[in-house]
């Protein structure tokens, strides 16, 4: 009786066990043949039933690529990730890398995508979206060795080239980037991005004319609709002295900013730049005019005369007094560019104070930016002739030819020299054991405060 009854349980078992492989068998073919009829929704029905007569890891691909084609690549990736590797077939390892590439998980999508191309290292494609998710996360280096090992067996493959391209732009390398794009194009590849970039490349080059020709069909397949793209050709058209053109296109890129506006103020800089150079603009004109009066009101002799306090590089006099008019404000600066400059302690100081002797004040509009040399080499006086000539200083602070911060480090100067504490913190003093400290304040508290009235940063913010 108990031998019966074992027997009939094993009868039972196996065919149970029967029952279920022919169940699992043909919802499994119910799904391939709604594959077939590319009824992915159905298909993905009877996956799931036979998954759960028998898990397979064949029933498990089946289930991933019908995600994969419903968009769904958060779950095809789970379930692709969850398999053991050797188990996935090349669509399925490619179904996975996407999975993540499409959901921008780089950090994921990397590290299948080198495992993928190490083992298919053939499939261009995916060497080319590993090379953009490398480029996107500035991993540019790498994004290289990629592309480099792919194009040595085929360069003519254009998704690998315009990675390969990008790659040298985003690390700077426009010369590389040319030859790259030169080849993209002779390829016949002529979408939009491809020739954006080329004449991004181009415009670092310097080489406006190619730049131009392609910047000027991208716009045009793109039907002008792309205010950066606009904003980089009208750049090269000024650059190629088509004035009216280039104020066409700002004009026009303006005209289609988006609620971004970050490019409004770029557009008419640029605007302003170009009828600055366009010699039959009005601007242009007006500019001109400017400087003839200036330089007709202009002293010349006098301006060469405070030219002179510098004995360095008198050829390039006009750079050093523009860094200069920048810098007053700046101890750390003008104390640098007072002993780089090759200023004569007495000889400098002697002209100095003799051209204010005689002249008083000597304003912008007789000697330019030059008169800002009076200042540097009053600032480093004694204290005696600095608090003489801080009276006619005043004057050039007062009607804007130097600036309050430039007065400021005069006042600041001058209360250190005679042992006072200063107002505005722009003196430092170096102590008996070599290291530099800011001289005392009159008030820390208000320090900032002060700073502030003047336009200079706080004393944080400076440090």
């Amino acid at each position: 009786m108990q031998r019966l009854k074992c027997i009939s349980l094993i009868l039972f078992l196996l065919l149970n066990a029967t029952l279920r492989a022919q169940t699992y068998q043909q919802f499994l073919a119910e799904g391939d043949s709604c594959v077939a009829r590319y009824d992915v929704f159905h298909a993905l029905r009877a996956y799931q039933k036979a998954e759960r007569v028998k898990p397979t890891v064949a029933v498990k691909l089946r289930l991933a690529d019908c995600y994969y084609q419903r968009a769904d690549y958060n779950r095809c990736a789970k379930i692709l990730k969850a398999l053991p590797a050797d188990s996935l077939t090349h669509d399925a390892y490619r179904q996975l890398f996407y999975g993540y590439y499409f959901q921008k998980d780089y950090g994921r999508c990397i590290p299948v995508g080198k495992a993928l191309v190490a083992r298919y290292p053939d499939d261009g494609q995916i060497v080319a979206e590993l090379a953009a998710a490398l480029n996107l996360c500035d991993f540019s280096p790498e994004a290289l060795q990629y592309v480099q090992a792919y194009c040595r067996r085929d360069s003519s493959n254009i998704l690998v080239s315009r990675q390969y391209a990008f790659a040298y732009f985003y690390q700077r390398q426009f010369r590389e980037a040319s030859h790259v794009y030169d080849r993209l194009l002779a390829l016949g590849d002529t979408t939009v991005n491809t020739l954006y970039m080329a004449g991004m490349t181009y415009e670092q080059l310097g080489d406006s004319l190619t730049a131009y020709r392609c910047l000027h069909r991208a716009a045009e397949k793109n039907n002008y609709q792309t205010a950066r793209m606009l904003y980089h050709l009208a750049r090269v058209t000024g650059l190629l002295k088509r004035y009216d053109e280039a104020r066409k296109l700002i004009s026009k890129g303006i005209g289609i900013l988006d609620a971004d506006r970050s490019l409004e103020t770029d557009f008419y800089v640029l605007r302003g730049k170009i009828n600055n150079e366009d010699p039959n603009s009005d601007t242009h004109k007006q500019k001109e005019a400017e400087k003839k009066a200036i330089e007709a009101m202009t002293d010349h002799p006098l301006t060469q005369r405070i030219l002179a306090l510098s004995t360095k590089d008198p050829t390039n006099q006009t750079r050093w007094v523009e860094l200069l008019r920048r810098s007053t404000g700046y101890p750390e600066i003008t104390d640098s560019l007072y002993h780089a400059l090759g200023f004569d302690s007495k000889l400098s100081l002697h002209d100095a104070t003799a051209i204010l002797d005689s002249c008083g004040w000597v304003s912008m509009s007789k000697v330019q930016d030059a008169s800002v040399a009076l200042w540097l080499v009053v600032l480093h006086a004694p204290a005696d002739i600095l608090r003489k000539e801080l009276p006619v200083l005043a004057i050039g602070a007062a009607t804007g030819d130097l600036g309050p911060d430039a007065l400021a480090q005069l006042q600041d100067r001058l209360a250190v020299l005679e042992g006072r504490p200063q107002r505005f913190g722009t003196q430092y003093i170096t102590t008996a054991d070599g290291h530099r400290e800011l001289a005392p304040l009159l008030d820390p508290s208000r320090v900032d405060r002060w700073r502030n009235m003047v336009g200079m940063k706080t004393l944080s913010a400076n440090e």
